[in-house]
């Protein structure tokens, strides 16, 4: 198995999307790929507002990460994902190194992740 950060992936959904975003700054020299999926932000969004704009990214250029969640979950699912998604451009991780994706009638639920799954390991291991 390849231990460096670049074959290390955290990957998870609803509070585990919340946690593998957290993570992608939190545990930084560990983590180089990042699956948000339906990420629960709405649970500590305040929290994580204020840690996500004082972090340092360490690894900007050598960091990847997928955003994406249904367009059929909470009212704030979309808003909030974007809002991170902004928030993490802004620490200098290339647009190119993350995909948003809004999936049409995508819901929170494991049916739905699972056939969205694929392009997100498709894209953080290509």
């Amino acid at each position: 198995t390849l231990t460096d950060r670049k074959n290390t992936m955290l990957c998870g959904s609803s509070l585990g999307g919340l946690i593998s975003y957290y993570a992608a700054f939190k545990a930084d020299s560990v983590f180089g790929r990042i699956g948000a999926v339906s990420p629960s932000f709405w649970y500590c969004k305040n929290d994580l507002t204020t840690y996500t704009t004082n972090v340092v990214c360490r690894y900007p250029n050598d960091t990847k990460i997928y955003f994406i969640c249904g367009d059929s979950e909470s009212q704030s699912t979309v808003t909030d994902m974007q809002e991170f998604y902004n928030y993490t451009l802004a620490k200098g991780i290339p647009k190119e190194s993350m995909q948003y994706e809004v999936v049409k009638g995508g819901n929170h639920s494991e049916a739905s992740w699972s056939k969205q799954i694929g392009r997100v390991y498709d894209f953080l291991f290509e």
